[in-house]
């Protein structure tokens, strides 16, 4: 199901933003290389859309969610702690429902740049005016 909504919400990427603005499968550095992490911890996050000047476009980043995991999560608390530029550029996209989960719910109310960055998949699609394939 997953890989499913990955490819579907590719298509509705490319539609928005172009093909070479699209970037599926994004490193992100977590944590420098340390003790508990020789190699550092980086997270590959779904897609990123590529900053535009034209079109006056900052970086944005994209994860689609079935389920927040809970390694998902701590990636979320890692990159908010460690990058907070990166965690204000980033938009959720879960598949149905966005769940009841207290970390996402506490996203959703306390930040106010979080206000429309957590959506369900029918929710961005009927935004940005598309229609599901």
């Amino acid at each position: 199901m997953l890989l499913l909504l990955s490819l579907l919400f590719r298509a509705h990427l490319i539609e928005l933003f172009g093909c070479t603005a699209v970037k599926h499968q994004y490193p992100v550095d977590l944590l420098p290389p340390g003790r508990c992490h020789p190699k550092g911890k980086k997270w590959t996050i779904d897609f990123a859309i590529r900053p535009d000047k034209q079109f006056k476009r900052s970086l944005m980043l994209v994860e689609a969610k079935g389920y927040p995991t809970d390694t998902f999560l701590t990636n979320l608390s890692i990159l908010e702690a460690t990058n907070p530029n990166l965690f204000k550029s980033l938009f959720l996209i879960f598949d149905r429902n966005i769940p009841d989960n207290r970390m996402i719910t506490n996203l959703r109310k306390t930040n106010s740049y979080a206000k429309g960055k957590v959506l369900t998949l029918q929710e961005f699609v009927e935004r940005n005016s598309l229609t599901l394939i």
